[in-house]
């Protein structure tokens, strides 16, 4: 992962042509909190492609648009299956397979965290 993302230049491509990603704000354009810097820090942009990644869990169908905009090569689809695999194998979920079924990461409801660990108000 660390060598891949070594290539990224965060310009943002393989965001803007992910079908998948339809957040009215994205996580690095928030500045309360500020998940992601601003500037050219390798760990921001690790931490910015990691949070993606994550974020697609559920989502990402494969159709390799990520990886056809991107101007350094970053190939994220094999990251992405191994995602997709353990979302499978974790929620019995799979991206595209139902209209109906909610992305696994989809489903936390902050008023009804059980284990308070993640959302403490």
């Amino acid at each position: 992962f660390v060598k891949e993302m070594e290539k990224c230049i965060r310009c943002n491509a393989c965001r803007q042509a992910c079908p998948s990603c339809y957040c009215p704000t994205c996580f690095v354009e928030q500045s309360q909190p500020q998940w992601v810097g601003i500037g050219e820090d390798k760990t921001d942009t690790q931490v910015f492609q990691l949070m993606r990644l994550f974020h697609m869990v559920g989502r990402c169908v494969d159709c390799g648009s990520c990886v056809s905009v991107c101007p350094m090569g970053v190939d994220l689809r094999k990251f992405l299956k191994k995602i997709d695999k353990d979302g499978w194998e974790m929620f019995g979920n799979r991206a595209g397979s139902s209209m109906e079924d909610m992305p696994p990461l989809g489903r936390f409801d902050e008023h009804h965290d059980k284990q308070d660990f993640i959302y403490n108000p």
